[in-house]
């Protein structure tokens, strides 16, 4: 390796010391063909023959800039790094705003580090020549390393234009779209990968947990034994099929097969976090906080690992702790601040315009906007960004100076001082347990809309509940929090006393015309628009029942009568072993016994529901 390197060091500096030339007809001819031969060799990583092949352009042309880029890349390459941005400026210098020197720039200032260079370097590439292939490939497989899952999703689709065969291509593409919840989509773009090549564990294993997801569990199982029956002892494989065994309640066989991985390698710190899974999912809260914490002292840079560890101390209750790790949800989510503005770190607001970004989904944005109002009180100017959904909803919210719509506005126009994510503002103001602001109703319905609302009802003398079963099937947790409405059944022996509304939207509405007849339900779906329009309706009954979705926040957000029915191991902000909420003080919780245990749930709500008709 010493001699290589000895050798290479000559070859870069012929660059320098011109030999005799070629003539010049004959060097505008030949040079092409040499760097076209040069990339080959680059690619298939015979770095020695593809130098030794510059020296042909170098001899006819001493500062050939492609050439001096192609040499620098190589030079990146085997780490001579130095030596590379040497001849990297040498090649600007002779050629600025040439797509293949923006690359090789791009190149050598990733393989130095310097990521943010990089990718700005690529970019410009790509302004010059947008179908650029080298960089279209290396600027999505840094984001992939960054796990900035919409950028590699942009720019993977711009790749199969060009490369539409390409399974690598169809990998990043389709497990971007995992990454961002799109799971029909990344089984689309994950199936073509695997008819491609049927050999390649990573795209076997992302197709296998995308149809998790989409609760495909045989098809699922199917592509992870694949996995195994050619790698029987493939750790991240039996880490992904004990996760789906949990997502099933099979606990003995999810046991099993995180007893194989951790035997195979007791320190693996994907291994680690698959068993604290496990754990949070049967409630065993100390020992999922150890696990983590071993974890975390093999790998303090696992973002999975720390986000769920700071939700885990949050279900806890334990903010001061918690919030800290929470913050890691950006680097898994793959979705970053962005944008000029600096990021508001609590210190004097007074005076200063601040951009507050709702984040994740709209019941987070639902539960958390209650912090502006203490924003306010520090002397800001609110500019609120928030889904679309919400936009009419949070109109409402005086403490908002300015209501931003994300899709409605270019975000890199607006004018402010400084932004924050939303639900950082917990750990930005101190917010604790025993200080979070619980006053309710920080939302309100204008009175015509419920006046409007009243009048697509169904006149009547009963007691109204609304009914919503289940959340957007895109939350990876959904199979735990959702049921359907069959299982709601039961209620239909009151349907005498109670006039049944469906609140329901998404897929789930469909379940309606099987299964809502037992209920007399009445569907008013159709005239909910946006959370405006929902919380118009929910404004008009008696008790609203929701499992833990974004319509539960609204509700409670409004301070009207709910019951939240909540899984066995229910999300972080239901903490444990409470039947109230400190956010909500008219939402009653009604938890499952043991893990899908929905019919407890459902006697419990029966008899509540009957103690209601009958006051």
């Amino acid at each position: 390796m010493g001699r290589q390197k000895k050798q290479t060091k000559k070859q870069a500096g012929a660059a320098g010391q011109p030999r005799k030339p070629f003539a010049a007809k004959q060097a505008a001819q030949d040079s092409d063909a040499v760097l076209s031969r040069v990339k080959k060799l680059e690619k298939s990583g015979q770095f020695e023959a593809a130098a030794d092949l510059l020296q042909s352009v170098f001899r006819a042309w001493p500062h050939h800039p492609e050439a001096l880029c192609a040499m620098a890349r190589i030079l990146a390459a085997q780490k001579q790094v130095a030596e590379a941005a040497t001849l990297m400026a040498q090649a600007l210098e002779q050629g600025a705003g040439n797509a293949e020197l923006l690359y090789s720039a791009g190149f050598v200032q990733y393989r130095a580090g310097n990521v943010s260079f990089a990718v700005e370097s690529l970019l410009a590439a790509l302004n010059v020549q947008p179908r650029h292939l080298e960089s279209l490939l290396l600027l999505t497989n840094i984001f992939i390393e960054e796990k900035r899952w919409e950028d590699v999703l942009t720019f993977s689709l711009r790749l199969l234009e060009m490369l539409p065969e390409n399974g690598d291509v169809l990998l990043a593409a389709g497990t971007a779209h995992l990454r961002l919840n799109n799971f029909r989509e990344a089984h689309d773009f994950l199936s073509r990968a695997v008819q491609l090549d049927g050999q390649c564990t990573k795209k076997l294993l992302n197709l296998g947990t995308v149809c998790r997801f989409l609760r495909d569990y045989d098809q699922a199982v199917h592509w992870y034994t694949r996995v195994l029956g050619r790698d029987p002892d493939n750790v991240e494989t039996l880490n992904a099929l004990s996760s789906l065994y949990v997502d099933r309640h099979l606990f003995d066989k999810a046991r099993h097969c995180l007893d194989r991985s951790l035997a195979l390698d007791p320190g693996n710190a994907d291994s680690l976090a698959a068993l604290a899974y496990f754990q949070v999912k049967l409630r065993k809260i100390e020992e999922a906080e150890r696990t983590y914490q071993s974890l975390l002292r093999i790998n303090p840079d696992h973002h999975e690992a720390r986000f769920a560890y700071g939700s885990l101390l949050l279900l806890k209750g334990d903010f001061r702790r918690g919030l800290p790790y929470y913050e890691s949800r950006f680097a898994v989510m793959g979705t970053f601040l962005d944008g000029p503005w600096p990021i508001w770190d609590g210190r004097s607001a007074a005076g200063k315009r601040l951009l507050v970004r709702a984040e994740q989904g709209a019941g987070d944005t639902i539960q958390f906007c209650r912090l502006l109002p203490l924003l306010k009180k520090l002397g800001a100017e609110i500019v609120f960004s928030c889904q679309p959904s919400l936009g009419r909803l949070m109109s409402s919210v005086p403490a908002i100076d300015t209501l931003l719509p994300v899709t409605e506005f270019p975000i890199d126009k607006v004018s402010v001082d400084a932004q924050v994510a939303l639900m950082s503002l917990m750990g930005v103001l101190g917010i604790t347990l025993d200080t979070l602001p619980g006053h309710c109703p920080y939302l309100a319905v204008a009175p015509e809309r419920i006046e409007h609302a009243r009048s697509r009802m169904v006149p009547s003398a009963k007691v109204k509940v609304a009914l919503i079963w289940a959340g957007n099937p895109r939350q990876t947790d959904d199979h735990n929090r959702s049921m359907t409405l069959a299982q709601l059944a039961p209620l239909g022996e009151l349907a005498d006393e109670i006039d049944f509304y469906s609140l329901q939207v998404g897929p789930a509405q469909q379940q309606v015309a099987g299964d809502g007849g037992v209920l007399r339900l009445k569907d008013v779906s159709a005239e909910l628009h946006d959370y405006a329009d929902t919380a118009a309706f929910m404004a008009c009954m008696d008790l609203v029942v929701s499992v833990c979705t974004s319509t539960v926040h609204l509700a409670g957000a409004l301070a009207l009568p709910t019951v939240a029915l909540l899984p066995f191991a229910a999300d972080w902000r239901w903490f444990t072993d409470r039947d109230d909420s400190p956010w909500y003080p008219t939402v009653r919780l009604l938890r499952q016994p043991g893990p899908g245990e929905w019919q407890p749930v459902i006697q419990t709500l029966h008899q509540v529901l009957r103690q209601t008709a009958r006051r």
